[in-house]
This record gives C-alpha cells, structure tokens and sequence, in this order.
C-alpha cells in the first residue's frame, strides 16, 4: 500500500518523484503501474466502445453493419494488443524532446527518470478515464445510447462556434491544467532548476501535443 499511495503522490507533491526515483524499484514502478493501469482501464471500455459503434450503424443494412464491426473490433483489438508498446515509445520520443530543450537551456537532461516521470503523470489522465467508465455504466443502466465522449473541458460551460474552439474548448480542463503544473514542478525537481525554467523546456513538448489537433481542426 505504501508503494502504491509514493507513485500516486508525485501527482500531488512533485518534489516526492526524486525520492521515489531513488528507491531501487521506483524506475521500473513508475513505467510499468502507469502502462498496466492504462490497459486495463481501455479493456474495460472495449465492449462499451464496440457496443456504441454497433448503435450507430444503419440498421437496416445488416450484412454490412456486421462487417464494419467486425472491422472496427479488429482494429480495437490490434490498438489493445500494442497499446503499451506505443505508449512507452511516445513517452520515449516525449523524454527526448525534453532532453534536447534542456541541453539547449543549458541543463543537464536524464531521459530515464522524465520518461518515469511522464509515466507517473500518466496517471492523471485516469481519472476522465474512469468518469468516463462510469458515466458509461449509468447510460447502461438508464437505458441511453453510449457516447463514449464524456467532455470535462470548458466546453461544458462555453459553447465552441467553430471547429478549432470546439478543440481548444475541450483541451482546457482542469486534468489537463494539473498536468502541466505537475509536470513542470517534477521536471524542475529533476533537473534541479526552477519552475520558470522547467516550463521553457517542457513547453516545446506541450506544443506538440495540442498544435496536430488544432491543425486537423482547421483543415476540416
């Protein structure tokens, strides 16, 4: 229980990371927990999300809604299968962006412990995950069509009038808020800088992660 409530307390005390890293077993930890959680949680949403596709396809037409699902399970099954693969990839490839901003900030970068960190703050995105679930078990109960698209963005309060605010709207939650802070506070306990400095570096990463998804916005 101890092990599990350290790998959870970076997400609220950042400076706890470096510590934990320094135990013999926090590297390993705080890659392998954050991939098996994620699959899990995605295990559990699988038949929910072959169940709204199935509602979704034209009814009348059943030789082929019974081949786009059968489609659409293979590819869920594919995606399942190599999840945590291409998950430790992205933190990989996101560890050494960061690496390469440090050093051109003139700091040290450690690849190894950002790509734990970023596993460990994976966790954050979690917690949607499991609303999501649940919010996909009470439309069960009640009855309601699956959406598989709960929305915990800003979008809840302002309405977006065009593609790209329909995007940014949804990308500003307070997940994604607590993630930049935690990140930013872990990486300056990391490299041993200050908080300022931590977010010049990892904002080239934050960058990359919103600005495809505006470009696809605005193309279509």
């Amino acid at each position: 229980m101890t092990i599990v409530w350290n790998l959870f307390d970076c997400l609220i005390t950042p400076a706890s990371h470096r510590t934990f890293l320094n135990k013999r077993s926090g590297l390993i930890l705080s890659i392998v927990i954050p991939l098996a959680l994620a699959w899990g949680m995605n295990f559990l949403l699988h038949p929910y999300m072959l169940q709204a596709a199935a509602q979704s396809l034209d009814a009348s037409d059943n030789t082929q809604s019974a081949l786009v699902l059968s489609r659409v399970a293979m590819s869920q099954r594919i995606a399942l299968a190599v999840q945590p693969i291409v998950t430790l990839v992205i933190w990989w490839l996101s560890a050494m962006l960061v690496a390469m901003a440090a050093v051109l900030a003139n700091v040290r970068p450690k690849i190894a412990d950002t790509v734990a960190l970023l596993g460990r703050l994976s966790l954050i995105y979690l917690i949607p995950n499991l609303l999501a679930y649940t919010a996909i078990r009470i439309e069960q109960h009640l009855g309601y069509q699956l959406t598989l698209q709960p929305h915990f963005g800003i979008d809840l309060f302002i309405e977006p009038t065009t593609p790209l605010t329909r995007v940014v709207y949804a990308y500003i939650s307070p997940f994604t808020g607590w993630y930049i802070v935690a990140l930013c506070h872990g990486i300056a306990v990391l490299f041993g800088i200050s908080v300022r400095r931590a977010f010049l570096i990892v904002f080239p990463l934050l960058l990359l992660q919103i600005v495809p998804v505006i470009a696809l916005a605005v193309l279509l």
